[in-house]
């Protein structure tokens, strides 16, 4: 089995975010994905609806290291809702947001690990692992889910890295606040 890192960074102290102008550490990031992952309960489904962007990248690795499926639609309108819960009937809302009126059945975003807490090394994910589906605006028709698997994801990060490292680099931070590309190995955050 091909199995391809989580992230890239190779040293526990690498910047992989900055959340309220503070770095987290790579091992930071990933105590807080493994907790929030022991912390969601047992269905295969996530619509991440955290508004922090911290928030969001950590409920997203949470999802892929317990093989759990995150739900990507390009909006959250109720029809939305109700096309992702015919879709997935187990699918939960992760929100960090406590006036949330997605209907689904919601899950807070819990405090983050311990503080002290570091987790080393990077988990290995198999490379054809279900990681989320990417779900059309549904213009023309029913939004239709596209399926990502692990290796699809770091390979749009990588692309992204070569393709936008120029532009971003030189103002010292990326201009996409989720995307992980290694060479940039951080994301911003609120």
């Amino acid at each position: 089995m091909h199995v391809v890192p989580l992230i890239s960074h190779g040293a526990p102290d690498d910047v992989v975010a900055y959340r309220r102008g503070k770095p987290i550490s790579a091992a930071r990031f990933i105590a807080d994905a493994t907790h929030l992952a022991a912390a969601l309960p047992a269905t295969r489904h996530v619509l991440n609806a955290c508004q922090d962007r911290y928030r969001f990248a950590v409920g997203l690795a949470a999802g892929i290291c317990s093989n759990r499926v995150s739900l990507l639609p390009s909006t959250h309108t109720p029809e939305t809702i109700r096309q992702l819960g015919r879709f997935a009937p187990d699918a939960i809302c992760l929100t960090d947001d406590p006036a949330c009126d997605i209907a689904l059945p919601q899950f807070r975003f819990p405090g983050v690990a311990v503080p002290e807490a570091h987790v080393w090394p990077v988990p290995s994910i198999a490379a054809d692992q279900l990681v989320a589906y990417v779900f059309t605006s549904g213009s023309t028709a029913k939004p239709k889910g596209v399926a990502v698997s692990h290796a699809s994801s770091v390979a749009v990060r990588d692309w992204a890295g070569s393709s936008f490292a120029s532009a971003s680099v030189s103002s010292g931070r990326p201009e996409a606040s989720i995307v992980m590309p290694s060479r940039w190995r951080w994301i911003s955050s609120q």
